[in-house]
C-alpha cells in the first residue's frame, strides 16, 4: 500500500502477514520507490532494542496502530545527494509517543526521543485506546497532528530538524474549528500558517492564522478567506501556498479537484475526478533517480518486491 510520497519518491508498505504481536503492533516491510526510474530500496527492519520500547499502542483507523511517512530535507537539503531521504515511523502508546528515524545515508534506523503524554500534555488521564492525534500535516520542516480528544485542544507538532516532540496551542478562536477542519500552509517565509474553518461552513468562511518564528512564536490572525464555491468543498492539503480541493459541481464551477492560491482567491481545475489520491511535484522525465539502486530485488518471506516494468 501507498503510505507517502515526497521529492518524486513513494513509500510502499507491505501488507501484515500476521496479527497483532504480543505488543499489539505490526512492523511491516517498507519500500522507497522511484517510480519514474522503476527502481526501489527495501528499508531494513527497524532494531529489536528499538522495537522492545513500543509498549500499548493505541489504536488508529488503519489495520494496525503505526504510521510510516517522508520527513523534509531540511537543512541537509542543499548538500544531501539526490538520492538520500529520511522515512519516520511513529506510533502514539498507553503512556508515550515513540517514534524512529531511517536515514538512506546510514542505512540505519535511530530513536526520536521518547516524550511521556504526562509531560507534552498537562492533567493526562489514562487513554480510552484510541489514539489521541489523527490527520498528519506537512508545513516547512514540522508535521502537525489534530486532537481526537476534547479534554485538552492542543496539536502535536514534530520538528523534523531537531527531531523532537512538542504540543502546540491554537489560537483561542481556532479551537472551535479543531473538529471543522484546519488546514496548516507554509507562509513562504519559513514559518507555517492554519486555515481554520468556521462554524458557518455554508459560506466557506475561514481565518488565516500565522506564526513567523517557528513553533514556539505566538498564532496571529492574519485575515478572513471565503473559499469554497459549493457547500460540500472538502479541502484536502495544502501545497505550499496553494490549498487542494474537491467540489462536487455548481452552477459556477465543474465538478473535479482545484487548487486554490491562497494570496489571490484563484481557482485552478487540475483534475475532472473527486476520487482516489492526488500526488504532487513529480519530476521532470530528465530528472535524476531519487533511489539509490543498492537493493533492486530481495526477498521478502513469502512476497517478492520487484523492479516496475
Amino acid at each position: 500500500a501507498v503510505r507517502d510520497s515526497r521529492d518524486g519518491r513513494v513509500l510502499l508498505e507491505a501488507s501484515p502477514r500476521e496479527g497483532y504481536s504480543a505488543r499489539g503492533v505490526v512492523f511491516t516491510e517498507l519500500a522507497v520507490c522511484d517510480p519514474l526510474h522503476r527502481q526501489y530500496l527495501l528499508l531494513p527492519p527497524i532494531p529489536g532494542d528499538l522495537a522492545a520500547t513500543v509498549e500499548d499502542p493505541l489504536m488508529r483507523i488503519r489495520p494496525h496502530s503505526s504510521e510510516t511517512f517522508f520527513a523534509p530535507q531540511g537543512d541537509e537539503a542543499a548538500t544531501a545527494d539526490e538520492t538520500s531521504f529520511r522515512v519516520i515511523w511513529m506510533v502514539q502508546c498507553e503512556a508515550k509517543i515513540v517514534g524512529f528515524v531511517f536515514s538512506s545515508s546510514t542505512r540505519q534506523w535511530r530513536a526520536i526521543p521518547c516524550q511521556s503524554w504526562a509531560n507534552l500534555l498537562a492533567g493526562f488521564v489514562s487513554s480510552t485506546g484510541m489514539a489521541l492525534f489523527y490527520g498528519r500535516q506537512c508545513t516547512c520542516d514540522y508535521f502537525y497532528w489534530l486532537p481526537n480528544c476534547q479534554y485538552d485542544l492542543k496539536m502535536l507538532v514534530l520538528d523534523t530538524l531537531r527531531m523532537e516532540f512538542s504540543v502546540d496551542e491554537p489560537p483561542s478562536e481556532a479551537k472551535n474549528a479543531l473538529f471543522l477542519g484546519i488546514t496548516m500552509m507554509e507562509t513562504g517565509e519559513g514559518g507555517p500558517r492554519m486555515l481554520a474553518g468556521t462554524y458557518d461552513m455554508t459560506c466557506g468562511n475561514h481565518t488565516l492564522w500565522r506564526k513567523n518564528g517557528g513553533s514556539t512564536s505566538q498564532w496571529q490572525k492574519e485575515k478572513m478567506v471565503s473559499l469554497s464555491p459549493g457547500p460540500r468543498d472538502v479541502l484536502r492539503c495544502s501545497i505550499g501556498n496553494y490549498l487542494v480541493l474537491d467540489h462536487f459541481g455548481s452552477s459556477l464551477l465543474e465538478k473535479g479537484l482545484y487548487t486554490v492560491d491562497i494570496e489571490t482567491l484563484q481557482l485552478k481545475r487540475v483534475c475532472a475526478s473527486v476520487h482516489g489520491s492526488a500526488y504532487c511535484n513529480y519530476p521532470p522525465s530528465l530528472s535524476a533517480p531519487k533511489v539509490s539502486s543498492g537493493v533492486l530485488r530481495r526477498k521478502c518471506s513469502n512476497k517478492v518486491w520487484r523492479p516496475y516494468k
